[in-house]
């Protein structure tokens, strides 16, 4: 009861306003509008229309009368908000009220009310831009979650990003070619990239597509029904898995050698790193000695160039090269020109012409160049190259001992006719090299 009568207060209230507006509304100069000013017209606008000859103090939409003390009260109220509507600076705090009270009338008429089509489209409008003010909001601090690494891992992809991942993962599947309705699929090319069979994928799509062109042949000509084809794709098979197994060993049962390993082994044998005595130099061979000598002198002049001398009197397979080797070491030029050539190198000077001198392919003239004396190679020149020799030593001592583990899991057994044939090969071994050759084996 008490609802309903504070509902008909201030439906009456809304009455009043409507029936002073006309008679009141004679300022020139139109008031600026305050919140409570506009909350009072749009409460005026709201309300619902009440005929002429309706008494004053009576609401038919509510049913109850309204007292003498209810009407002052509301007269009193409707000059406070007249009063708001010709000058809003100078309004006190109870008419401040008074404003803030028909606001909430006029909310609770509008819950009451059904909305008119222009009503519906501003709150339309308000909904929009709301969820509008949101969005944006949610972008703002997706932007700034995402400069800050510890809270990007923490940001949900959106929908649209949810419906692409499946997408890619179906795009794994696609077909890139068939042969005889036998599909190439893009996962399984991508596959045979990495193993090599081409370049590119290009390059795999068409050379699966040979490939299988020859199968085809094969099964159309019965050859695949051979016992020599079923066990070769059988023992295939079975290397395949023998060679997988191994790789998995040798990936966890050989850690990866670190810095401090191998500077110790350098240390160790830093004698062996050593870069050795080496120069770079211009050779011609001739088999004529009086020959050599005469390309000799002629290269003892300044204005003769060595380079004009190889031309005339160098071999074919030198002329490519104009004779030069770069950064010979002795050892090098020994198994190349011979010893005695390698010794006149590691005794000569720069800009120094040696020969003849007897080598390998005939009589030798040398032009010196440059000598490049031995020197020592640093850890982290050799640190490379340190570290493939080292693997590839590890690599062999893990094989030995992984085929001892994976023997020791299976059951062996051997013909009377193999353990026969090992223990003659061991008889072979005993023996000094080059006395007793391996028997025939009888097949």
């Amino acid at each position: 009861m008490k609802a309903l009568s504070k509902i008909n207060f201030c439906c009456l209230l809304l009455m009043l306003m409507v029936g002073c507006g006309a008679a009141e509304t004679t300022a020139t100069v139109e008031p600026v509008k305050t919140m409570e000013t506009e909350a009072a017209e749009a409460a005026m606008k709201a309300a619902p229309e009440t005929s002429a000859e309706e008494e004053p103090g009576q609401e038919k939409s509510a049913g109850d009368t309204i007292t003498t003390a209810e009407k002052e009260q509301l007269q009193s109220r409707q000059q406070a908000v007249e009063k708001v509507q010709a000058d809003p600076e100078r309004q006190t705090s109870d008419e401040k009220q008074a404003a803030k009270e028909v606001l909430t009338a006029q909310k609770q008429l509008a819950k009451d009310k059904p909305q008119t089509t222009v009503e519906q489209e501003v709150v339309n409008k308000q909904q929009a831009v709301k969820q509008q003010q949101k969005a944006d909001e949610k972008t703002t601090e997706q932007k700034q979650q995402s400069t800050d690494p510890n809270q990007a891992a923490a940001i949900e992809p959106s929908e649209e990003e949810q419906q692409a991942q499946p997408e890619e993962e179906e795009d794994e599947n696609r077909v890139l070619a068939s042969v005889n309705g036998k599909e190439l699929r893009a996962w399984e090319a991508d596959f045979l990239l990495k193993n090599e069979l081409a370049f590119d994928r290009l390059g795999v799509v068409n050379t699966w597509i040979k490939i299988m062109a020859k199968s085809a042949e094969v099964r159309r000509l019965g050859l695949d029904k051979t016992r020599e084809v079923e066990y070769e794709l059988k023992f295939m098979k079975d290397f395949h898995f023998a060679t997988a197994i191994f790789t998995k060993k040798m990936q966890d049962d050989i850690p990866e050698l670190t810095d401090e390993e191998l500077r110790e082994y350098y240390e160790l044998n830093i004698s062996q790193y050593v870069r050795p005595l080496s120069a770079d130099l211009q050779h011609i061979s001739v088999l004529q000695k009086d020959l050599a000598a005469e390309i000799a002198a002629e290269a003892q002049k300044p204005e003769v160039s060595f380079d004009k001398l190889v031309e005339k009197y160098g071999s074919e397979k030198v002329k490519t090269t104009q004779g030069r080797l770069y950064g010979a070491s002795v050892e090098y030029l020994e198994d190349k020109l011979g010893p005695r050539v390698a010794e006149a190198v590691s005794k000569s000077r720069p800009r120094e012409v040696l020969g003849p001198i007897m080598g390998r392919e005939g009589f030798v003239v040398i032009k010196v160049h440059k000598v490049l004396l031995p020197k020592n190679i640093t850890f982290e020149q050799a640190k490379e190259g340190l570290k493939i020799r080292l693997d590839a030593d590890r690599y062999q001592e893990a094989m030995e001992n992984i085929e001892e583990e994976l023997l020791a899991k299976v059951k062996v057994v051997k013909s009377e006719e193999i353990l026969k044939l090992e223990k003659q090969k061991e008889e072979v071994q005993k023996q000094p090299p080059g006395r007793v050759k391996p028997p025939m084996i009888n097949k």
